[in-house]
């Protein structure tokens, strides 16, 4: 019904970390509430290496920025330089490199981007079905790799993983913003939180 709020939207952010929220609105796109969730700290693979929370395989340790360069420079002798530093602006420009390789169809590059999609999408698949998400926005440096990357990781999801309950495809966009968004969501968080107790 009409007083009832919609399923949640997922908004993740991928840096050299890994965060998201759950944001829950009305029926008018009013907020109701949204919390924050560790999902970079989705365990995607138990044999994995070991992260800084001390699991092995979380999210952020196999799909952060850095790691991915790690990946293209390994994989596809891509020579990027970057850095381990939250906010890197060498890490935001490595961004518009692997994007061109992406557009024009680099293999080599297309494979890691791929084999780092379906890592992506198997916590994006976690946390839809435990938690009803119809809408994924991803944010971050790594939205930056535009439409190519939004196109692999929508094939990806919808070949590989079924949403529990669910009649409609989960819908997945990229968002790129100077992070005043992330900023009033936590925020907004923090508030919630508070008032709470």
């Amino acid at each position: 019904t009409k007083d009832l709020p919609q399923l949640p939207l997922l908004s993740m952010n991928v840096d050299e970390a890994i965060f998201g929220g759950i944001v829950v609105s009305d029926h008018d796109s009013n907020m109701l509430f949204c919390y924050p969730v560790e999902v970079g700290h989705l365990v995607v693979d138990f044999r994995g290496q070991v992260c800084s929370c001390g699991n092995r395989g979380c999210l952020e340790t196999l799909c952060r920025t850095p790691t991915l360069f790690q990946h293209l420079n390994e994989r596809a002798g891509m020579g990027l330089e970057y850095s381990q530093e939250f906010g890197s602006d060498l890490n935001t420009a490595n961004m518009s490199v692997i994007a061109a390789e992406l557009k024009t169809g680099n293999p080599a590059v297309q494979e890691v981007m791929r084999e780092y999609a379906r890592i992506f999408c198997t916590a994006i698949g976690s946390t839809v079905n435990l938690l009803g998400v119809r809408s994924v926005h991803v944010g971050g440096d790594i939205a930056l790799l535009g439409e190519p990357f939004l196109q692999m990781l929508r094939d990806v999801f919808h070949e590989n993983f079924q949403p529990l309950n669910q009649s409609d495809k989960v819908h997945l966009e990229l968002f790129v913003n100077d992070y005043e968004q992330v900023r009033l969501a936590a925020t907004i968080m923090c508030l919630d939180a508070i008032f709470r107790k």
